[in-house]
């Protein structure tokens, strides 16, 4: 399924267009705000792990490297995973399927999952995954589309039929703190402004439950 025709559709035009930067730019600014909301400098990853799960082209592992974190990338796409190792020398993404991590446990101190979570069928195998691949007071940062009428007007329109795991916020929040420990969760508003216009993308952060196409959730492993 997550070959080149699904990186090359209109729903995808961030990869299909190199959009790279404003991808990078998107996520920078979300792991800002997961920093001031857990109160942990998740900006300097000088001498800590991250990995990044479904990683597609390696943006966000760019993004972590120049962070200063050792990075690892997974996707479950080869030719996702193909097309990041020609884009860096640096990045190798392991193949592998996300709910089954292939990875010593207590492993890392930050974990990011763009986009993710709504294309698993069982997605708590996923939550439970990150949350044992954590070290303790690590952080998963996540966004996934919440389940509403915004998000199921977007998907109309984009013909998008991968999207099988829509969550309400409160079951977000249910799951998050089962596998992983303290949550926040901060809708949002992803703005319908074509991103190759200025390079970027616009959020409505905090925008009201019932207009909001997204969220952010982040989780901070409990300690044991």
């Amino acid at each position: 399924m997550f070959n080149k025709r699904y990186f090359s559709e209109r729903t995808y035009r961030a990869y299909r267009l190199g959009l790279k930067r404003a991808v990078q730019h998107l996520y920078y600014s979300i792991l800002c705000a997961a920093s001031r909301q857990t109160s942990i400098d998740l900006l300097n990853g000088k001498g800590e792990k991250a990995l990044d799960i479904g990683c597609a082209f390696g943006y966000v592992v760019e993004l972590l490297c120049r962070l200063r974190y050792d990075v690892a990338g997974l996707d479950i796409s080869t030719y996702a995973a193909r097309i990041a190792h020609e884009a860096s020398a640096s990045t190798e993404p392991i193949i592998a399927d996300a709910r089954l991590l292939p990875f010593r446990r207590n492993t890392f101190s930050l974990i990011t999952c763009f986009e993710v979570l709504e294309h698993i069928s069982d997605p708590e195998l996923l939550v439970e995954e990150i949350g044992a691949s954590l070290k303790e007071r690590g952080v998963c940062v996540l966004t996934t589309p919440v389940e509403g009428q915004v998000q199921g007007l977007y998907d109309l329109v984009r013909c998008e039929k991968t999207h099988v795991s829509l969550l309400k916020q409160k079951e977000a929040h249910t799951l998050m703190s089962q596998y992983v420990g303290e949550t926040l969760i901060s809708p949002y508003l992803m703005l319908p402004i074509p991103p190759e216009i200025f390079n970027r993308y616009f959020l409505l952060q905090h925008s009201p439950t019932l207009i909001s196409s997204g969220m952010m959730i982040t989780s901070v492993k409990k300690g044991s």
